[in-house]
Parts: structure tokens; sequence; C-alpha cells
């Protein structure tokens, strides 16, 4: 059951199943690109999961908008765990993995040690690579306040650091924010205070209300 009652109980349930298996293949691709974090239980990813989730959500959504509607990135990321339930404990140490090496720059592979990607020719890779690494310094240099993790960077920089994933020519970083994007924009727009602000009455259903 949605929050808009059970006669659309289908949207978004329908919806997010499709960005959510998409948004849970590309955490798995990202968490096979580092070996798996030791010395942390998974109860210390899961909350560390959840900071770098609310940071995104933060940074995706104009919540400084005072046109924004009254809704706070916790609600959106309580409704959020609703749409993306992790089934078994392989998409759980996926997804906590792949949040936590986007939350951290320094910690993606460098691309000069990563296999070339599928249909990209062996003379275009070293370019990416290339333009991968000078992208990542310069960000690091234009940070306005030194830190070491996304959910710590100011907004301004965070929204730089998210479009360096959007940009960038390595599909895992793109597929990565994509699938983000969608899974935290069908969350939002379930959302009641979503519909009110787009004067949105929600789905027209034979036979009316």
């Amino acid at each position: 059951m949605t929050e808009h009652g059970p006669f659309i109980a289908t949207w978004p349930e329908a919806t997010a199943w499709a960005t959510r298996r998409e948004f849970l293949a590309n955490c798995f691709a990202l968490s096979l690109l580092v070996a798996p974090a030791r010395g942390q239980d998974s109860a210390g990813r899961a909350s560390e999961g959840d900071a770098v989730l609310l940071a995104l959500i933060g940074t995706l959504l104009p919540f400084e908008d005072p046109r924004f509607p009254q809704v706070s990135p916790q609600r959106l990321l309580e409704r959020l765990r609703t749409l993306l339930p992790q089934e078994n404990d392989e998409q759980r140490v996926a997804f906590q993995q792949a949040l936590l090496l986007f939350d951290r720059p320094d910690a993606f592979p460098d691309p000069a040690f990563m296999p070339r990607e599928a249909g990209i020719a062996d003379d275009y890779w070293p370019q990416i690579v290339a333009d991968e690494q000078s992208s990542l310094l310069r960000f690091r240099e234009s940070l306005r306040e030194p830190a070491d993790r996304f959910r710590d960077f100011q907004l301004v920089d965070q929204r730089a650091y998210l479009t360096l994933w959007a940009r960038s020519g390595l599909g895992p970083r793109r597929r990565f924010y994509r699938s983000t994007k969608s899974l935290v924009m069908v969350t939002a727009y379930s959302m009641d205070e979503f519909w009110q602000a787009i004067g949105y009455g929600g789905p027209l259903l034979e036979g009316g209300r």
C-alpha cells in the first residue's frame, strides 16, 4: 500500500521495482571493484550506508528552496527504505559497499589499474583513464573545505562530486549516479506532499474516486 491508499497500490511499487532492480545491480557492480571492507560489522556498515544515502537525498533534492515541500531528508530516507528492501545478505553487503565506495573519492580504484570496459576501443581507454584522474584532481583542488567523505562536503561540493560521477567516462560511475537519482526521485514523487506541490491529484481510475 502506498501513502495514497490501496486504489493505486501498483504505483509506485511497479515503477520502483524496476528502479530498485537497476540500483541494486549497479551497487553490485561497484562492490566488485573493491575488496570487502574488514573490521566493521554489518550494523556499522548499515549505519554508515544510511548516512551516505541521507547525504545523497539532501544533495539530489533542493531542500534549500523555500518552495520545496516540507519533507525532511530523514522522512524521505524512511520512505526509500520501504521501496528498497534488501532480500538477502549479498544484496545488503553490495548496497552498503557501493555507498561507502561512493562516499570516499580516494577509495575508488585508480582507473589505470582497472580492466578496459567492454565496448571501448583500446586506443581510447588511456584517454578515459587520464580524464578520470584529472577530473578527480581538479575536484579535490576546488573543495571549499578539506574533507575526505562525500557526506562531509559542503552542499555545493557534494553536487560537484555528483556531477563528476554523472559525467564520468567510466560506466559504473555513470550507472550508479543515474540509478541513485532515479530511486530518489521515484521515492519523492510517491509522497503526498510532492503530488500537492505539483498540483497532481493522482491517476484517473475508471469509475472515478
